[in-house]
């Protein structure tokens, strides 16, 4: 039976990632770096997600650039707000268009480092499929 791993707090979406033997033949996860403007502010593996609509999300590692909108990303946690300057690339690759947009999610005052989360909505380039083969090959496998 495939495990399921899904965020600890039940205020986060809930996108689980079926992990099963042929999951673990896929390739290694990719690192994603988070840019304010020229700046990185935070790096995330998008772990998760859900591949029919286009979503990415993963747990947010910050850099000490992140303090800059930290305190706005808390604010804004329960109600989004979009940062236009924030993009996500593969390391040293080229941003990742989103037609929802990117949302950092933070309940670190609660929670630590560990409760802040991003989220890639609508990924429309390059194909979902190319940067997250796991969460696809995952939700095939619910269907069998």
């Amino acid at each position: 039976m495939p495990g399921f791993r899904q965020l600890p707090n039940s205020r986060f979406p809930k996108y689980p990632l079926i992990l099963d033997e042929a999951a673990t033949k896929l390739p290694d996860r990719m690192r994603f770096e988070i840019k304010l403007g020229g700046e990185v502010i935070g790096f995330s593996e998008l772990e998760g997600g859900d591949p029919p609509m286009g979503v990415a999300s993963g747990r947010f590692v910050p850099t000490p650039a992140y303090t800059s909108i930290q305190t706005y990303c808390i604010k804004h946690r329960d109600h989004w707000a979009s940062i236009p300057e924030l993009m996500v690339s593969v390391v040293g690759g080229a941003p990742i268009e989103c037609s929802g947009g990117i949302q950092i999610i933070d309940f670190s005052p609660e929670l630590g480092d560990a409760g802040i989360e991003i989220h890639l909505n609508g990924v429309t380039n390059p194909p979902y499929g190319e940067l997250f083969p796991r969460q696809v090959e995952a939700y095939k496998k619910q269907f069998g």
